[in-house]
């Protein structure tokens, strides 16, 4: 038999931890979608520290 209604009950309020157990459980299942993310932030990075680097690194 088919479920017809169903409703969320939240056991705790809203909170920044559950907002990040949220982001972790989706993170989880879509695995695909974190290595992704995960690629883009440390190129990011990269390019931060180079360009910092250029700036205040050592001149000629």
């Amino acid at each position: 038999m088919p479920v017809t209604r169903f409703d969320f009950v939240p056991s705790t309020p809203w909170s920044i931890a559950n907002y990040r157990l949220i982001a972790a459980n989706w993170l989880s299942t879509n695995i695909l979608s974190y290595a992704s993310l995960l690629v883009v932030f440390v190129l990011l990075i990269g390019v931060a520290t180079s360009r910092m680097l250029k700036t205040l690194g050592r001149s000629k």
